[in-house]
């Protein structure tokens, strides 16, 4: 109830498992937080599917390794991000809405993270070529990204998917 508060759809959200996809930022906040993860993507998919993610990205992290701020430096990816998408969001908002909402964010690093899960500050996005691969969102749908997404959606089985990610 709490991710709508002052909204008709607050009774709603304690009925529903919402999973909202949306692409990263460009924007990063850099350094690190002491807010803890709560949440793990590639937990919440079947053994197959969570080794792949892990193997495409140990791919992306080598190739972007000079990108890399700080491997040490980690936050929660709902700080990381810094765009319109997130800054206009209270970060009240974000940590203290149902628990049964979940926020799916399309990373050129990560492939794909849940906004709980914690993210390092590193300069490409989706959009952008990393060499060797070309443009990440190109490089991540070739390399099985959509089929990732439906292997978590099959998992988690939400009642409802707002897709704000785009792509192709």
């Amino acid at each position: 109830k709490r991710a709508f508060p002052s909204s008709g759809m607050a009774r709603l959200v304690s009925q529903l498992d919402i999973i909202v996809l949306i692409p990263e930022s460009t924007r990063k906040q850099s350094g690190a937080s002491t807010a803890p993860a709560a949440a793990r993507f590639d937990q919440a998919l079947p053994a197959d599917a969570a080794r792949r993610l892990r193997s495409l990205r140990e791919d992306t992290w080598k190739a972007a390794a000079k990108t890399i701020a700080d491997p040490a430096k980690i936050m929660p990816s709902y700080l990381r991000y810094q765009g319109n998408m997130y800054r206009h969001i209270p970060r009240k908002a974000w940590e203290e809405r149902a628990a049964g909402v979940e926020v799916v964010i399309a990373s050129g690093l990560y492939g794909l993270l849940a906004s709980r899960d914690t993210a390092l500050h590193y300069e490409h996005s989706m959009a952008e070529a990393l060499p060797p691969f070309g443009k990440l969102n190109r490089w991540w749908h070739a390399n099985g990204l959509p089929g990732i997404l439906a292997a978590y959606l099959n998992a988690v089985r939400p009642a409802l998917v707002v897709d704000h990610a785009g792509g192709d």
